[in-house]
């Protein structure tokens, strides 16, 4: 099949390629069983893999092959379910730009199509089958946004078709479907799961937010965040990421539930060299601490808190500046008085904002190299920044609002001394006057520099 497919892809010949799918075609549809049509299956995929525009061919000249593809993602042999779900999915994600599935198959296809995949995932079918359903049709399905909602219907609903009559299941969800998927040892499952939950909040974000929190999947994705599994790590920020944009996770007390396993994961991260997935934690993280209500607290316990101020102070001592810039972020977004926990740490904070004016120092050049860059970028005429730049800004911003903290603080009698200490911290915790003269000296002898 291989060596085929690429003698195909070389000879760049349509009449080839077509003469190829109508062989597939009679066999596929001819008075052969499934079984024994298997490999011209096998070869279908792989030649929409090879040549996408057969995805185009096939779903405009070939009908009758096209069904009978459908049909088979339901047939009693594993092995056939996964030529078929693999075909479906190049049949699916192949073509030329500009024409959607909506336009390329008809709309009782697309339906039987998300049935099936949903029937299918509700089994319990070998890790194969599963990544082609999940990781293959699945995900090109929940690109359509009408159809995102179909597979938000219980299976029930969906199934129509007298074929599909016998495969209703009750716990045949996609929520469900997906929660069982991420709890599954195979990483590569818990990552396509991961990124299909991402399909659907980017597509239908208000209704389903309330579907997937009634499943519980946040608690999964926080409790996967434990894993060693970088790609599966990342994957679970960028699908957290939708979820904090609503205020449902909020009240559900999700952010304070997850708070400590984010941390965990960036703190794992920052010892490793993946900058994508340690941004994509520090953004995440800023956004929890951005968007918290001041109403519900977000650090359950004064060792999180602390967690929290270790984290962010890697985050802004970090080899990377685009790391750097976007910890401090994070870091204005944490200095925040409802976010604070008695005691207060003010020692710890103070080595906080010591390590901060140290980046801001090392990144800073020298007042004449400033000037002479600032002239070349206004002779250009550009007015995007540079990272280092980017970095200084969120740094002084993130130093504004520590300075506004330990004003609210000193006005405040129970935040302005510490009267005791929790138990298994240090302690020399410090007070507001410390860190307040602390911030005068780095603003006269960082900040006012740098800013200048």
């Amino acid at each position: 099949l291989s060596v085929l497919t690429q003698l195909t892809c070389r000879l760049k010949s349509e009449d080839v390629a077509r003469a190829l799918l109508a062989m597939v075609e009679k066999q596929v549809t001819g008075p052969a069983g499934p079984k024994q049509s298997l490999p011209f299956i096998a070869l279908l995929g792989k030649l929409i893999d090879a040549l996408p525009p057969l995805a185009e061919r096939l779903a405009h000249h070939q009908a009758p092959l096209l069904e009978q593809l459908v049909a088979l993602l339901r047939y009693p042999d594993e092995a056939v379910q996964v030529a078929a779900f693999y075909a479906c999915r190049g049949a699916c994600g192949g073509g030329t730009g500009g024409v959607t599935l909506e336009e390329r198959f008809p709309a009782r296809l697309l339906r039987t199509m998300c049935a099936a995949t949903l029937a299918t995932l509700g089994g319990a079918p070998g890790t194969e089958l599963q990544f082609n359903a999940l990781g293959g049709l699945l995900r090109q399905l929940l690109r359509v946004a009408p159809l995102v909602s179909e597979l938000m219907r219980p299976l029930p609903d969906l199934a129509r078709e007298p074929s599909l009559a016998h495969a209703a299941n009750d716990e045949a969800s996609l929520p469900l479907i997906l929660k069982k998927l991420l709890h599954s040892g195979d990483d590569t499952l818990r990552v396509a799961s991961v990124q299909c939950m991402c399909c659907v909040l980017a597509q239908r974000p208000e209704s389903c937010v309330a579907a997937f929190l009634h499943a519980d999947l946040p608690e999964f994705l926080f409790e996967a965040l434990s894993s060693t599994n970088e790609l599966l790590v990342w994957s679970i920020y960028c699908c957290l990421t939708h979820f904090i944009q609503h205020e449902l996770f909020y009240s559900k007390c999700q952010s304070a539930y997850g708070i400590e396993p984010v941390l965990r994961s960036l703190q794992f991260l920052l010892k490793l060299v993946n900058v994508e997935a340690q941004k994509q934690g520090f953004s995440l993280l800023a956004e929890m601490l951005q968007r918290q209500p001041a109403s519900i607290k977000l650090f359950p316990s004064w060792s999180t808190y602390c967690l929290c101020l270790s984290v962010v102070r890697d985050g802004v001592t970090a080899a990377d500046r685009d790391v750097c810039s976007v910890a401090a972020c994070a870091l204005a977004s944490f200095l925040r008085t409802c976010h604070l926990v008695a005691p207060v740490p003010y020692t710890e904070l103070k080595e906080l904002m010591d390590a901060l004016l140290q980046m801001l120092r090392e990144i800073s050049p020298p007042s004449s190299h400033r000037m002479s860059a600032a002239h070349s970028v206004r002779s250009e005429g550009e007015t995007k920044l540079s990272v280092p730049e980017l970095c200084i800004i969120q740094g002084l911003q993130a130093f504004c609002s520590a300075c506004r903290l330990v004003v609210k603080c000193s006005s405040e009698p129970l935040l302005r001394e510490n009267r005791f200490a929790p138990p298994g911290g240090r302690g020399d915790l410090g007070s507001a006057k410390e860190l307040e003269w602390a911030l005068v000296g780095g603003c006269d002898s960082t900040c006012i520099p740098v800013a200048m």
